[in-house]
Order: structure tokens, then sequence, then C-alpha cells
């Protein structure tokens, strides 16, 4: 919600505000995604199948959006890189380079939990408890 209200109004058209509204957008995907990290593994140890489902949904629907949000990132970097004097240059060069890197490491992960989180939905089964086990503390 915090970054909402820096990216609009929306200008899909001009390369400048895409550029900085992705740039915007990956740099705060890190909390969200640590959250349904959680929420996954709560719903794994709840035995909460259908709600690990959606979740690893999610996961997929943020790869893709990573995936496509990447390129057009490269791709509206390189159309005003040219533009650039050369003490902006670097600023935006190391900006990129920042981004990227966020993408390239969100892109396998978001993958990799998604499918990983549907294929443990389909085989799941509730976690065994012991009534009977009692915990010991210390010695």
């Amino acid at each position: 919600m915090d970054t909402l209200p820096k990216i609009l109004p929306a200008d899909f058209g001009s390369r400048d505000w895409r550029f900085g509204a992705l740039g915007l957008v990956f740099n705060s995907t890190v909390t969200p995604v640590l959250g349904l990290v959680i929420a996954a593994a709560a719903a794994i140890v709840a035995g909460q199948w259908r709600a690990l489902r959606v979740i690893s949904v999610l996961f997929l629907v943020v790869a893709a959006v990573a995936l496509v949000g990447g390129l057009m990132f490269l791709v509206d970097y390189s159309g005003i890189a040219g533009g650039l004097d050369e003490r902006a240059a670097g600023s935006f060069r190391v900006a990129t380079w920042k981004t990227a890197l966020i993408v390239l490491l969100l892109l396998p992960a978001a993958i990799w939990l998604g499918i990983g989180g549907l294929r443990a939905s389909r085989g799941g089964s509730a976690p065994v408890q012991d009534r009977n086990a009692n915990l010991v503390v210390g010695q």
C-alpha cells in the first residue's frame, strides 16, 4: 500500500513513468513475498490445503509479473539510458542493476514456491499429533 500512492497517477504511455513505477514495485516486493512464505508455512502446519493452493497460485502470479515486468523494466531502461548525461547515468545504472538482481532472485524463488506449494497441497494430509506426548523443558 505504500507504493501505490507513489506511482499514481498512472501513465502507462510514458517510458519514464513505467521505469520508475516498476522499480518502486520490485524494490518493495521483499516483505510481501516473505509474508506469503509465512502464510504458506502456516497453511502446511495447519493442514489448510486449499489455502496453500491459493497462496501457491499467488506465487505463480508474482513470478509472471516479475518476468513480464522485469523485461519491460530493462527495455525501458535501454530507451532512457541513451538520453542521460554522464552524472545521471551512473545512478540509473546502479538502480537498474539492483532492481534486475531483485527480479532475478524473485523469479526462480516464486516459481519454486508456487510449484512446490501446489505439489504439497495435492498430496497433503493433516499433521499427526500425539495427544499423549509431554513437553520436556530443560534438565
